[in-house]
């Protein structure tokens, strides 16, 4: 059953989605940024109502915030941390190997190793583009903030949130064999 009304991590109507960004490959860029967002609000909103499980996250788990002793693994740098959906914290550890070419390898470890301490439904698995989705855009959005608007990483990192967001409001994801 769905939050109550006004009551979820995303209150209000969810909005309607918008069609497919690649079909309209004139728009200006600020255009396909906002298709995309209208897109990721909507499918948000399904998490709403699907209950995705939400509660306390680190919401930067990056190699760079995880210390190996031994055999165990402790994360530090808590400063992002607070509410939202679980699937964050695993997407943030997808989103730092969307580059690698065991990319479909290393999301099967992430999710077999995930569930072994946590429960994830299959349906849960499936909006796990989504979440990576959103950290690419927060990824883009942090370097908007802090380098010099002809610092390349600012292209980088704002084409590949707009890549993934055309896969996923196609309901792909770069790991999934097509």
């Amino acid at each position: 059953e769905p939050w109550p009304k006004g009551t979820g991590p995303l209150s209000g109507p969810p909005n309607p989605m918008p069609p497919a960004p690649d079909a309209a490959p004139h728009l200006p860029l600020p255009v396909v940024g906002c298709i995309h967002r209208a897109g990721a609000r909507g499918l948000l909103a399904d998490c709403c109502h699907a209950r995705t499980d939400f509660g306390l996250i680190h919401a930067d788990v990056l190699r760079e915030n995880l210390l190996l002793s031994g055999d165990r693994l402790s994360l530090i740098d808590f400063d992002d941390s607070g509410w939202g959906w679980r699937l964050y914290d695993l997407a943030t550890a997808v989103f730092q190997s969307l580059e690698e070419p065991t990319l479909p390898d290393i999301v099967a470890g992430l999710v077999e190793g995930y569930r072994a301490f946590r429960p994830l439904s299959e349906q849960d698995e499936a909006r796990l583009p989504l979440f990576v989705m959103l950290r690419c855009f927060a990824s883009a959005g942090w370097i908007a903030s802090r380098a010099a608007p002809d610092d390349p990483q600012q292209g980088l990192r704002a084409g590949r949130a707009l890549r993934l967001a055309a896969d996923v409001l196609r309901g792909s994801s770069p790991w999934q064999v097509q």
